[in-house]
């Protein structure tokens, strides 16, 4: 359907893709980043001591899907490579405490854990708050590709 817009466009000699935004509608402002930060008394994964076997090590994630409209947190025991998975409303720090607390409560898991392993992301900024919960330390990663177990499992 010609419209005047369009016509003046095309006398012009212009294209809807020379446009600024290509012909597409004004983008809105996106949401602010309120996931958290961390501060720097973090524990690293050089600080962990006499870790004889990988029983009882959790490395712990999270998953985005398509469009960043839903995400997973996604927890991996390091030696069977058994997970568990429960689906996050939000992409928050509290969104995250709130599920590992319900995943640890419902599978028993209070001071069976050792250690959780995982990366540097916002949604993990409240290390203090998950060692509580589960009653072993939190360590990270230098990097995000170090969370070995967490990218084979969930690869697409």
């Amino acid at each position: 359907m010609w419209t005047i817009k369009t016509k003046v466009i095309g006398l012009l000699g212009l294209l809807k893709k020379n446009l600024l935004n290509g012909g597409r509608k004004n983008r809105t402002k996106k949401r602010p980043d309120n996931r958290g930060k961390l501060d720097e008394r973090f524990r690293l994964i050089w600080d962990i001591e006499n870790k004889v076997s990988n029983v009882g090590w959790l490395e712990m994630d999270t998953v985005v899907g398509k469009e960043y409209l839903s995400s997973c947190l996604v927890l991996v025991e390091q030696s069977s490579k058994k997970y568990f998975a429960m689906k996050l409303e939000n992409h928050t720090a509290n969104e995250v405490l709130e599920k590992l607390e319900e995943l640890v409560r419902i599978n028993g898991l209070v001071k069976k854990i050792k250690g959780i392993i995982t990366d540097r992301g916002k949604e993990f900024s409240k290390f203090e708050e998950m060692e509580k919960i589960t009653g072993s330390n939190v360590y990270y990663n230098n990097y995000y590709w170090e969370n070995s177990c967490c990218c084979l499992i969930f690869v697409w």
